[in-house]
């Protein structure tokens, strides 16, 4: 039992890490795309819209990840 608390908490602890990692990643790709000039090509807005779409993705799996731990966590 000991073990499996360890393995529980080495994860939660990683997808805290990543949750953070997520977020920081989120809010350089809005600035980047909120700094762009109106003359950038399309191509690059839409490729940062994309990265966006996807880490938000990811941000809402770790979550819901982390949210999981938290219920286990509370029985």
């Amino acid at each position: 039992m000991h073990n499996q608390d360890n393995l529980s908490k080495a994860s939660m602890l990683r997808l805290k890490k990543d949750e953070k990692m997520y977020i920081e990643e989120l809010r350089e790709f809005e600035s980047q795309l909120n700094s762009l000039q109106s003359t950038m090509d399309a191509y690059k807005e839409a490729l940062l819209l994309n990265q966006i779409k996807e880490t938000k993705e990811a941000l809402k799996h770790v979550q819901r990840r982390l949210k999981d731990f938290e219920v286990c966590g509370d029985m």
